[in-house]
């Protein structure tokens, strides 16, 4: 079992302090949490180009909740960003085999994530 520190900030000058944070305590991933404000009430940083420039220089892995309205429309910005793992919420998905496709091919493992309020039924 692991524990995956959950960082939600507004700003990358935070994330970058709590990654380092998550760094020093010997985790080998942090998770970082993006909501665009359209699909959640929350608004949360969301810029893959500043996690591109600072992810290399980091020894941890991320991986990214993208709590968007359309991950198909960001999802190649965040794989070029060099994270090994993102999440998708199932009710946001327009086209589910585009993303494991896309992340397959850039051999970022792809996880389903799902709101509180969608009814889960074995």
């Amino acid at each position: 079992m692991a524990i995956i520190p959950a960082i939600n900030e507004v700003n990358f000058e935070e994330i970058k302090k709590k990654v380092l944070l998550v760094q020093s305590f010997g985790s080998k991933w942090a998770h970082l949490d993006v909501a665009d404000g359209k699909f959640t009430k929350n608004v949360l940083w969301n810029n893959p180009e500043e996690l591109k420039v600072e992810s290399e220089k980091w020894k941890v892995k991320i991986e990214v909740h993208l709590m968007v309205e359309s991950p198909e429309d960001v999802l190649e910005e965040w794989l070029k960003t060099g994270i090994k793992r993102i999440f998708v919420h199932y009710e946001s998905i327009k086209d589910f085999e585009l993303l494991k496709d896309k992340c397959g091919a850039a051999g970022v493992e792809l996880g389903l994530a799902i709101g509180p309020h969608i009814p889960v039924e074995g």
